[in-house]
């Protein structure tokens, strides 16, 4: 059996680990942003081909149906 302050330390751990995933799940899919190319690094819609921004879509999707996937 555990004694009062191990439970104290193993539930203090526990919160802690809860913040950093809370934290790590907050955003990292970057959803947030408003548009794609926000998201993809690009400073410019005019350059790029419809077909391009099809691509950064899809690539993003599959990122992102990936991670839930893992987690």
């Amino acid at each position: 059996m555990l004694t009062e302050q191990q439970l104290k330390e193993c539930k203090h751990e526990l919160l802690e680990r809860k913040q950093e995933i809370a934290e790590h799940l907050e955003d990292h899919f970057g959803l947030n942003l408003e548009l794609i190319k926000e998201s993809m690094s690009e400073l410019s819609n005019y350059d790029n081909h419809p077909g391009d921004h099809g691509t950064e879509l899809f690539e993003r999707e599959k990122d992102i149906a990936l991670n839930e996937h893992i987690e």
